[in-house]
């Protein structure tokens, strides 16, 4: 590193050198921060797809709901949805306890409308989940038709982070004041979905690659150390 500086010293000044050096800092340290802090999945439900809920407006269901437990406290924790679809829009609610008659207001959690694929897994984020507490998500679609994937065999990834019912509920009509208000029916299978988290404490989440993340740490290090010295030599 000192000959690389020796080099360019004879070709810019000292404050060109400078200014590169505090470039590449920022910019490295900034990365690994950015990499470090980055959203990773906790939990997620796959497996064969043979549980799947259909619904939507031409079809006998408007929609389907997926209940589970959280079993420790979740903070800034987002959801992904195994949805198939072309043209189709609806609702995404999340509330504690199961949709019935006298689900209250005060169940609701989150809500967001999605048009499309993309942005029903981009929906609700930045939730909090408080441990020992039963969450239902709804999923409604009032345009076009789709598919939320699921399984009867499902494999859970996330021991001790949540547990999942083994079945869903379908949505047989949309009550038009409260979605948890809708009429539904038992259906076999464990509709597939996914929670992410950017949050601290224990929670099972996949680190950064140590040997990366060093790598970016000692890099930026290197450069604060490299400005120091150039500051100090007299002019």
């Amino acid at each position: 590193m000192m000959i690389v500086l020796i080099k360019l010293k004879s070709l810019y000044s000292k404050g060109m050198i400078v200014r590169i050096l505090k470039t590449l800092t920022i910019t490295t340290t900034a990365i690994w921060i950015g990499s470090a802090a980055s959203a990773a999945t906790i939990f997620n439900i796959d497996g064969p797809d043979d549980g799947s809920a259909s619904f939507g407006e031409n079809l006998s269901e408007k929609g389907a709901s997926q209940s589970f437990t959280a079993l420790q406290d979740l903070t800034n924790v987002s959801f992904g949805f195994d949805l198939r679809c072309l043209s189709c829009g609806g609702e995404i609610w999340l509330i504690t306890g199961k949709p019935m008659n006298d689900a209250i207001i005060s169940q609701r959690v989150s809500r967001a409308s999605f048009n499309g694929f993309q942005g029903a897994q981009e929906a609700l984020s930045g939730i909090n989940l408080e441990a020992g507490t039963m969450y239902s998500l709804i999923m409604s679609m009032t345009t076009g038709n789709g598919i939320w994937r699921g399984t009867k065999s499902p494999s859970n990834e996330g021991a001790g982070i949540l547990t999942a019912e083994s079945d869903h509920l379908a949505l047989t009509a949309l009550d038009p004041n409260f979605l948890p208000w809708s009429p539904t029916r038992s259906d076999a299978g464990t509709l597939k979905f996914s929670i992410s988290s950017v949050a601290s404490g224990p929670i099972d989440v996949p680190a950064v690659p140590l040997p990366a993340s060093v790598g970016f740490l000692l890099f930026g290090l290197s450069g604060f150390g490299a400005l120091r010295a150039l500051r100090r030599k007299p002019h």
